[in-house]
């Protein structure tokens, strides 16, 4: 997992508004339970066309002799 942007949020309307600001973003959502666990993400504003213009590289598999095991695992 990479870590696209850091910024910050704020509950605009209720609970279930907010809106998340940073460089790259600034838009708000709408958060829709739809069953009991079940959620829907909706975006409420128009899209940003330039909120990615940079280009990122791919994260690519590296390969190895056998699978990682807890002793060649690199910890935290």
């Amino acid at each position: 997992m990479w870590v696209f942007s850091r910024g910050t949020y704020e509950v605009t309307k209720d609970s279930f508004y907010f809106r998340l600001n940073s460089r790259e973003l600034n838009v708000e959502f709408r958060l829709i339970n739809t069953r009991e666990k079940e959620w829907l993400l909706e975006k409420l504003d128009e899209p940003q066309l330039d909120w990615f213009t940079r280009s990122v590289d791919p994260m690519l598999a590296e390969t190895a002799e056998s699978p990682p095991s807890r002793t060649t695992m690199p910890t935290k």
